[in-house]
């Protein structure tokens, strides 16, 4: 009797040590930089974002038999004379909440299976940064004032040189895989971040933007994550 109570206990370990190797949260860490040319100067300027996945017992959605999530700040790049631009962490011109997130998997080619596997981190070892094009591009936004949360306006990419000056230029954003940790600096820069009311009114300011980001843009998830 005691031989099949052990044996079954056994089994039960087994088969809860199988399923959390299979259900256990992963997490990976990115750099995203934005670069621009101001004046014939090369300016950049980068935050690491990190990205947990959770296998999930079925399939939700679009995102596949896993959850993902993000941890992390937007891009400030000091253009100087007072210009900003800031990458949100949003995704091209309509400002996709989810697009981010899926973005990394999608370009690292980062699947559940290779995690089980261990394929996945060696991979990203050796990966090289991957440059982001068209509505991979983070929704980028500017400040009249980075401390006024009102003065917020989007900016295209193409539209560098109108809104900041002919001096000016974006070059790119690209992400690179990155065993750096997270750090907190958005707030240096905006410091209303964290504050309901002032992420409001920013959320409001990109909703009544003439770029179609709809009403479903939220506060809270547009300068940090967490």
């Amino acid at each position: 009797m005691k031989r099949i109570i052990l044996r079954g206990l056994l089994i039960a370990a087994v088969a809860t040590a199988t399923l959390w190797t299979c259900f256990a949260p992963y997490s990976y860490r990115y750099r995203l930089t934005i670069s621009a040319e101001v004046g014939g100067e090369v300016r950049r300027a980068s935050s690491v974002i990190e990205l947990t996945l959770t296998s999930q017992w079925i399939q939700i959605g679009d995102m596949g038999d896993y959850d993902m999530k993000l941890y992390g700040d937007a891009v400030y790049l000091d253009l100087g004379n007072g210009r900003n631009v800031v990458a949100t962490l949003m995704a091209g011109p309509t400002g996709a909440l989810d697009r981010y997130p899926s973005l990394i998997a999608r370009m690292f080619q980062l699947t559940w299976e290779s995690y089980g596997r261990g394929v996945a981190e060696k991979n990203l070892d050796r990966s090289t940064p991957r440059s982001l094009t068209g509505d991979d591009i983070p929704t980028l936004v500017t400040f009249a004032d980075p401390k006024d949360p009102t003065t917020l306006s989007i900016v295209m990419p193409e539209a560098f040189p109108r809104v900041f000056g002919p001096d000016v230029r974006f070059i790119g954003a690209m992400l690179e895989p990155t065993k750096e940790s997270v750090a907190r600096s958005i707030d240096q820069f905006l410091p209303w971040v964290g504050n309901s009311s002032a992420e409001l009114a920013a959320a409001k300011r990109m909703r009544a933007s003439e770029n179609g980001i709809g009403p479903a843009i939220a506060a809270g998830i547009i300068f940090r994550r967490d």
